[in-house]
């Protein structure tokens, strides 16, 4: 196969690639503006006449596993990591503040389509089980615009959404594919874990065993 420079010439060669490049950096400062590429760090956004701030997400200095008989960590069984995470509004929240309640942890993005197909069923749930269960869906090193847009969209309201600009929380819980959906005890113990799109039957299978778990718990 002939060498592009040799078919078209080097200096139409270097031109063509000049555009190309010039065309992809407008692409990406384009992305960027419109929020489709999620910055790193701290968010400033005015929505509506106010300015809200979304800071980075943060995993809280947890107890090193075995201090105090505690074991924290991503696996069934163990104390699920605390975290800091800033909401839509600009608010932050902790993990550990919603102690003694069923917690349904998932974690989405809006280009995810099982994502978008998963949450109406997870609105459902909440709306059954009311104060009884806490659903926090953390985002995916996405920005403002996209993440709350898809949101407004599909009209869920949960109990909390949570950003992770710099993938801090998805790290810790590994998160390789979305959805992926944690459910924690009361005691703050990780009891199943769901990788993929989770049916309205199976939430309430794997609501049910959290809450029993707690209750088996000494």
């Amino acid at each position: 196969m002939m060498a592009p420079w040799k078919t078209y010439g080097m200096r139409n060669w270097l031109t063509r690639v000049g555009l190309m490049a010039l065309i992809v950096g407008a692409g990406l400062g384009i992305a960027y503006g419109l929020g489709i590429i999620g910055d790193d760090g701290t968010e400033t956004v005015v929505r509506e006449g106010e300015t809200i701030t979304i800071s980075e997400a943060e995993v809280v200095d947890p107890p090193e596993a075995g201090d105090e008989g505690i074991d924290v960590g991503v696996e069934e069984g163990e104390v699920a990591p605390d975290f800091l995470a800033s909401n839509f509004a600009g608010e932050r929240f902790q993990l550990s503040d919603f102690r003694g309640k069923v917690v349904f942890l998932n974690f989405w993005a809006s280009w995810c389509g099982p994502c978008r197909a998963e949450m109406p069923a997870m609105q459902d749930l909440l709306e059954q089980y009311g104060d009884d269960l806490v659903v926090i869906a953390i985002n995916n090193q996405e920005s403002y615009r996209p993440a709350t847009g898809f949101i407004e969209e599909l009209g869920v309201e949960f109990t909390q959404f949570g950003f992770d600009p710099t993938a801090q929380i998805v790290d810790v819980y590994k998160v390789f594919t979305m959805p992926t959906s944690y459910f924690i005890d009361a005691n703050g113990r990780i009891s199943d874990l769901h990788i993929g799109q989770i049916t309205y039957e199976e939430m309430v299978e794997k609501l049910e065993e959290a809450r029993q778990a707690a209750v088996a718990a000494p």
